[in-house]
């Protein structure tokens, strides 16, 4: 819908004002530049939206890659941003992947 709304500036029909309301606040957080949809950041950054079949290869790749060293959740979600990618649930699913990686379990210091 937000990308809908952003290449059209239009409303879906049958769309009630209160979602119309909601739908254009929420568009205030991203733009669209030749068809890519882009998350503008509090800093005032544009990321990347990735699309939710994307989200475990980045996830592999930021935090049990050569170069992602099995780091904290904040460190991998950090990582992955300064890449320029965003998706909406990226830091409840960094949480869940780091929790769920074996070998962080394995190797975590006890308490």
């Amino acid at each position: 819908s937000i990308v809908e709304f952003l290449s059209t500036k239009m409303f879906p029909e049958n769309m009630s004002k209160f979602w119309q309301r909601y739908l254009q606040k929420q568009a205030q957080d991203f733009c669209l530049v030749v068809d890519q949809l882009y998350h503008i950041g509090k800093d005032g950054s544009l990321r990347v939206c990735i699309l939710e079949n994307e989200y475990v290869p980045i996830l592999e790749h930021a935090h049990a890659s050569v170069p992602g060293g099995h780091f904290s959740v904040d460190v991998t979600a950090k990582a992955i941003m300064r890449a320029g990618l965003w998706w909406p649930t990226l830091f409840q699913d960094v949480v869940i992947y780091v929790k769920g990686c074996d070998v962080c379990q394995q190797t975590k210091a006890l308490i």
